[in-house]
């Protein structure tokens, strides 16, 4: 995903550690942003194929395990605390901000934008309560929809935290490096996964 994407440590293409920015030297503006939206893209894209594909896609964690009505409520609690979580990171960084005049648009904007997402978090949570697993109302349907629409999004946006991690962290391999990495390291891999997965297919059905 990382060298089909062209991001660290596989970017042969843009080589941007090389040449001052690779391409993007002769671009600047909307045709940059363009560029930098096309490679985020990308990552989002890939990251999804890799959830719904390997990941479990919209199913919260360990879905067979825990499955029982009380898990389910548990993790129907995840949305609105999460939000929560956002919101009191939110209001700390307007509280810390500077009381300097210069400041205050800034400061009354981020407890404002606080404060909605602290009312979302709210709502999340009423509907997380009143709509339990088995019922059949628009509540729970709401619920678990919003249920299935963050899990596979927090998989996405941890997909997205490990491309920018891997930029942050690792050199640039050189072309060699990539083709020896490449097959006979990922391909023999993936080639035993897919054996192994069909032999227990086999036995498990």
């Amino acid at each position: 995903m990382v060298a089909e994407t062209n991001r660290t440590p596989f970017d042969l293409a843009e080589a941007e550690s090389e040449l001052t920015a690779g391409y993007h030297t002769e671009y600047s503006g909307l045709r940059w942003s363009l560029f930098m939206l096309a490679e985020y893209a990308a990552m989002i894209a890939v990251s999804s194929i890799a959830v719904a594909l390997w990941l479990g896609g919209w199913m919260h964690p360990f879905p067979n395990l825990l499955s029982s009505p009380a898990w389910e409520f548990i993790f129907s609690l995840f949305p609105g605390l999460t939000f929560l979580g956002l919101a009191a990171i939110a209001f700390i960084g307007a509280a810390r901000m500077p009381s300097h005049s210069f400041f205050r648009i800034q400061r009354i904007g981020l407890a404002v934008f606080a404060a909605l997402i602290a009312f979302v978090a709210l709502l999340l949570l009423v509907i997380a309560v009143g709509g339990r697993s088995g019922d059949t109302s628009l509540a729970a349907r709401f619920r678990e929809g919003i249920d299935y629409v963050y899990w596979f999004l927090l998989k996405v946006a941890v997909f997205i935290y490990l491309f920018i991690w891997y930029r942050a962290t690792w050199p640039r391999y050189r072309f060699d490096q990539l083709m020896r990495i490449g097959w006979k390291v990922m391909l023999p891999i993936s080639l035993g996964v897919l054996m192994l997965t069909a032999i227990v297919g086999v036995i498990v059905s």
